[in-house]
């Protein structure tokens, strides 16, 4: 605490757990934070992803609308998409395995995870999984997705990649004895429900815009070109697996 940390503006953020991060700090277009650590012990380091689009708003409407709409719409308005997932268990606390990022991902938490965890999470919206980090005992510490386990010590070792229908459930095991750094899987992206029925009469009169992108670039990174990367196509930003080295600047 203190001396491995990231800034944003004049504050400054280090602890062992996500409360102590900057959760649900706005971050503006085109501003900047840092990543420092010092030069003895180190830790786990950081994960951070983007937790929503919708800014604040630039400033109050000039005046309130006119008046009322003369009949009520037809039906209740569509509630907005929600997380993907949700713990159905979580043994032995109820925050062995919780969901971050507006529930679009789900983790064991930061540090090495306990002996005999036992999670069931359950897929709310069919979607491919992105693992964005992955670090457990081979074979003993393991994801299962439909009868398939995944277990190792690097990303690629995880269900990256894998469709999970809605609906469907998977789940984290852990045995009695050597622990790990423990996982995190988020969406990926979320399939298109059916092709479109033929293609449109005409082109567009001009390029479409691309709808999203990245949200974070990495400006600086020593003393290596990959201290700190970025995730989930540039919606999260990470200094990497396992602990952090002294000396580092993002």
């Amino acid at each position: 605490r203190y001396f491995d940390r990231i800034q944003i503006g004049s504050t400054t953020y280090s602890g062992t757990s996500t409360a102590q991060s900057p959760n649900g700090v706005y971050v503006a277009a085109g501003s900047s934070f840092t990543w420092y650590t010092d030069g003895s012990v180190t830790g786990g380091g950081f994960n951070i992803c983007s937790g929503g689009t919708g800014p604040p708003s630039r400033s109050p409407t000039r005046s309130p609308t006119r008046a009322p709409s003369q009949s009520p719409t037809r039906g209740p308005t569509a509630a907005p998409l929600g997380g993907l997932f949700t713990v159905m268990q979580s043994s032995p606390s109820s925050t062995t395995c919780y969901t971050t990022n507006s529930g679009n991902c789900i983790t064991d938490g930061t540090g090495t995870h306990a002996n005999n965890e036992r999670c069931t999470i359950r897929v709310l919206r069919s979607t491919y999984l992105l693992v964005t980090y992955f670090n457990t005992e081979r074979y003993f510490d393991r994801i299962t997705i439909a009868g398939t386990s995944y277990s190792g010590t690097a990303t690629s070792n995880g269900p990256n990649g894998v469709y999970v229908a809605a609906g469907s459930s998977f789940t984290w095991y852990t045995d009695g004895s050597v622990t790990y750094g423990g996982f995190t899987i988020c969406s990926g992206g979320t399939p298109s429900r059916a092709p479109t029925r033929a293609p449109t009469r005409s082109p567009t009169r001009s390029p479409t815009v691309a709808q999203g992108g990245a949200f974070f670039q990495v400006t600086l990174s020593s003393p290596s070109s990959t201290t700190c990367y970025t995730t989930t196509s540039g919606t999260c930003i990470t200094d990497g697996t396992g602990n952090t080295a002294n000396n580092e600047r993002c």
